[in-house]
């Protein structure tokens, strides 16, 4: 049995769990993983990519929102995780208290569901 460990992407900083992307390649960059080890620190991103939602693999991401700090991020990935679409959040900073353009934070999906995360956007976002 597999130790299922963490992993990232050193060219994108993406991590990864195991439950979310078993390749060896990084699905944005296909620059192969690295594994977190101990004593090794993770990148800033961490609960940026929807678990138990898998990624289409291959599949490029695509903006739909760009929130105003990382907390309504967080709101709006939950909203767009309930529809079933999974989402990858950019962000470099998880201060709460980020405000102005530092403390916007891309929200992206699948190329192929765009439509599908606008639509409940439309919906729930007000």
């Amino acid at each position: 049995m597999t130790e299922e460990r963490e992993r990232y992407c050193p060219k994108c900083e993406r991590v990864f769990s195991w439950e979310d992307w078993q390749e060896d390649n990084c699905p944005f960059c296909e620059v192969a993983l690295a594994e977190l080890g101990v004593g090794q620190a993770a990148p800033v991103l961490d609960d940026t990519l929807s678990s138990g939602i898998p990624w289409p693999q291959g599949e490029r991401e695509v903006e739909v929102f760009r929130a105003g700090g990382y907390m309504e991020a967080q709101v709006i990935k939950a909203v767009l995780e309930s529809g079933g679409i999974p989402v990858l959040l950019l962000s470099s900073s998880q201060l709460g208290f980020t405000v102005g353009s530092l403390g916007m934070v891309p929200i992206l999906v699948p190329k192929s569901r765009r439509e599908e995360a606008l639509d409940l956007l439309a919906e729930h976002v007000k």
